[in-house]
């Protein structure tokens, strides 16, 4: 399984936007306890706070996922470069494999493409967040040798 990255096109933000937006609010209202209008809230306020120039916000890569060697977009991958904690490091933003093509290894690949992008870059670090609640994508990462650094958790108590 082999996938590229390419560069996500002008004609593309807008679906793109809204995709992300939507995946984003679903993950806070199932796994972060806000309810729909909040998520939808801090969705769009974070989208706007991270990438303010669209695709000329500098720094941020956002990227179809082909798969070769038909050129099939089968998803998309959104990183950025970022200084954190006193180093250059990649921050993943979003990967998203749709859901018709899941468990067929495009995940995988597209990461490890991001590995490989990283390296050119001459970075050696890598760093994302996941909500608890998405078990493929931490079955993913732990996979690829990702560490956990922190993890929330929370009981909700009956009554």
């Amino acid at each position: 399984m082999s996938v590229r990255l390419r560069p996500l096109r002008e004609d593309e933000y807008a679906g793109f936007a809204e995709l992300s937006n939507r995946g984003y609010a679903d993950d806070m209202v199932a796994n972060a306890g806000l309810s729909r209008e909040q998520a939808e809230q801090k969705a769009e306020r974070d989208f706007a706070r991270i990438l303010p120039d669209g695709l000329e916000t500098s720094g941020h890569h956002i990227n179809v996922i082909e798969a070769e060697p038909d050129g099939e977009p089968v998803g998309r991958l959104w990183y950025a470069l970022e200084e954190r904690g006193g180093r250059r490091i990649v921050f993943l933003y979003d990967i998203h494999v749709e859901s018709d093509r899941r468990g067929q290894g495009y995940g995988r690949a597209a990461m490890l493409e991001l590995e490989r992008a990283t390296a050119e870059l001459g970075l050696d670090r890598i760093e994302l967040n996941v909500f608890g609640g998405n078990h493929g994508a931490r079955r993913l990462y732990t996979s690829l040798g990702y560490d956990e650094m922190a993890v929330t958790m929370v009981r909700t108590l009956p009554g």
